[in-house]
């Protein structure tokens, strides 16, 4: 088995641990808001199951992403990740929301709940992410998928802290206000982080450069190097969050052999994949080019075949 297969399945377990562990804590959290009447306890079950739902289809996109290409998906299912993490970022958005409102509500009608109760259950939550996401968090530095069910596994564990303090403050002052406080703050941070989560998912689905690549840069420094004049009709785009892919026509200073085009093309692919971490590249040698040596093309009824039209 290799490496990536392997890292692949223990990944999964991980995320199925993590799935089976939400989904008790969710339905212990939402029995003992039902019997207990506890607005805060029924808001952090919620704010679980979402979770639950996060997890799951990370373990499914992560399945998927295993599958093997074919001739009708000659990509596979590189971007399933890439969609889940979009889900999980908006319906992250929508559950912060619903809990600014109902805890905007509650702070206009507080109501006497038992606080111990919520102190428990609180604790098991948060004992339950905090393990789930001590689990993901490896995986989250280099997945965006991974990170977003990383996100919601600690944000929901700050959520069920809040519910902790909310109960103490109810035992101890009789301040029933206080979880729907502090949950507002915290929800307005979730937003902030699943409004990010989305529009980096969206940069990706839009096809553009990663952020931190500097384009200009990246074809001097290729210009400088022997035998090569320049690049032009550049294309990079992220298959996935650690799939950058890369095409573009190398204009090649000398009319030289194909085998020796070949070379030239082989240290570019190399420096690139070193220095800037396109690990996918497709390049077209070509020697005094007859078209304009634009960087990108901005008009696509110009693009760049070098096929003349048949008179």
């Amino acid at each position: 088995m290799g490496t990536g297969h392997g890292h692949a399945e223990l990944r999964g377990r991980r995320l199925g641990v993590s799935v089976l562990l939400n989904v008790l804590i969710t339905a212990a959290q939402l029995l003992g808001g039902l019997i207990t009447g506890s607005l805060a306890l029924i808001s952090d079950a919620l704010h679980n199951l979402t979770d639950v739902l996060a997890l799951s289809m990370s373990w499914v996109a992560t399945r998927l992403r295993r599958r093997e290409c074919t001739p009708q998906k000659t990509f596979g299912y590189k971007r399933a990740e890439l969609m889940a993490a979009l889900v999980n970022g908006l319906v992250l958005f929508a559950v912060s929301l619903f809990l600014i409102v109902e805890a905007y509500h509650r702070l206009a009608d507080p109501q006497a709940i038992e606080g111990a109760l919520l102190i428990v259950l609180g604790g098991a939550a948060v004992g339950v992410n905090g393990f789930c996401a001590w689990l993901l968090h490896a995986d989250s530095r280099e997945n965006l998928n991974m990170r977003s069910a990383y996100l919601h596994l600690v944000t929901d564990m700050a959520t069920s802290l809040t519910v902790m303090g909310g109960g103490a403050a109810m035992i101890i002052w009789q301040a029933y206000w206080v979880d729907s406080a502090i949950t507002i703050v915290i929800s307005l941070a979730l937003m902030y982080f699943s409004a990010k989560l989305i529009l980096d998912a969206v940069r990706i689905f839009m096809q553009f450069a990663p952020p931190d690549l500097d384009l200009f840069s990246m074809e001097r420094e290729v210009a400088s190097m022997d035998g090569i004049e320049g690049l032009h009709h550049i294309h990079v785009w992220q298959l996935s969050e650690c799939e950058v892919h890369m095409e573009a026509h190398v204009s090649l200073t000398e009319d030289v052999p194909v085998s020796e085009a070949d070379r030239l093309l082989t240290e570019v692919e190399r420096r690139l994949m070193r220095k800037h971490g396109i690990n996918h590249v497709t390049l077209r040698p070509e020697h005094r080019p007859s078209c304009p040596p634009d960087l990108v093309i901005q008009d696509p009824d110009e693009e760049h075949n070098h096929i003349e039209e048949e008179p």
